[in-house]
């Protein structure tokens, strides 16, 4: 039996250079107003800052992407209507909470180009 520590091997290739929740952000910037259809896995690739074979190797498909972009709307930018709804002290006040920050969302100066959920889509 051999007492020696097998060295750990390093991982192969460049260590990435993005953040997942960043790709997943900038992603989304492109599959808002193009769709998941109009959205190449290039212009993916750039405006990640990767290089195609590294989009494949990191994320799997443009599919998996659209995923990650759509968890991270939902999180972040498309759960303040949720949070207002549940912080209100009743139902019908939780609802109206609910609307006007959804309008709010979509209207105000930051307007974004409708509902990511609904826009990105397969």
């Amino acid at each position: 039996m051999n007492n020696r520590s097998t060295p750990e091997k390093s991982p192969r290739g460049r260590p990435r250079t993005f953040v997942c929740d960043l790709a997943s952000q900038k992603a989304m910037g492109l599959f808002w107003p193009r769709s998941h259809a109009g959205t190449s896995n290039a212009q993916l690739a750039e405006a990640i800052g990767i290089t195609p074979p590294s989009f494949y190797l990191d994320f799997g498909s443009r599919e998996d992407l659209l995923q990650a972009s759509l968890e991270f709307y939902r999180t972040g930018i498309g759960a303040a209507p949720v949070h207002a709804l549940l912080a209100a002290p009743g139902c019908k006040s939780g609802i109206s909470a609910l609307l006007n920050e959804a309008v709010a969302g979509f209207t105000g100066t930051a307007a974004t180009p409708g509902c990511f959920i609904a826009c990105g889509e397969l």
